[in-house]
């Protein structure tokens, strides 16, 4: 069998389940985002029913779970929980920021702007307002996402 090392280098049993738990998260994160975007499409043509978007909300739902769950595993590998250590992470802080801001607003999509986009009447204007803005936040997350890497000196 030909020597590997040069192209893969030896991981550490720790290394590989860090890398393993690395890659569950973007699976979890790559189905997430199929099925988000899948749904996007379907209610902008206007093809869609509240059993879809129930199913679509269900599934998302595994996928969120696997994303919290994969997450906290990578959090716990590599910080042990330590508040101190999570507390000199400044880019983590943010991404768990981040995390929980989504989670609230999949929340709010899921409970109350799911049920308003496919009722059968007109929307009052909070209930408008409530759907603008649950959608903006889950348009916008993305371009948000980029954003998470802090300077490390300031500028001067």
């Amino acid at each position: 069998m030909p020597d590997l090392s040069f192209f893969i280098p030896p991981l550490v049993p720790s290394e590989w389940l860090r890398l393993g738990l690395l890659y569950m998260h973007l699976l979890s994160c790559a189905f997430a985002l199929a099925l988000v975007l899948s749904a996007d499409w379907r209610i902008l043509k206007g093809r869609f029913t509240r059993e879809s978007l129930h199913r679509t909300a269900n599934s998302t739902t595994v996928a969120l779970g696997l994303l919290w769950v994969t997450g906290g595993a990578i959090i716990f590998h590599d910080t042990g929980f330590d508040p101190a250590v999570i507390d000199s992470l400044a880019k983590l802080q943010l991404k768990l920021v981040v995390v929980i801001a989504l989670t609230i607003n999949g929340l709010l999509l899921h409970f109350v702007s799911f049920p308003l986009v496919t009722s059968r009447r007109r929307l009052s204007i909070a209930e408008a307002m409530v759907l603008s803005i649950t959608g903006t936040i889950s348009s916008s997350h993305v371009s948000g996402a980029s954003t998470t890497v802090l300077p490390t000196q300031p500028d001067t």
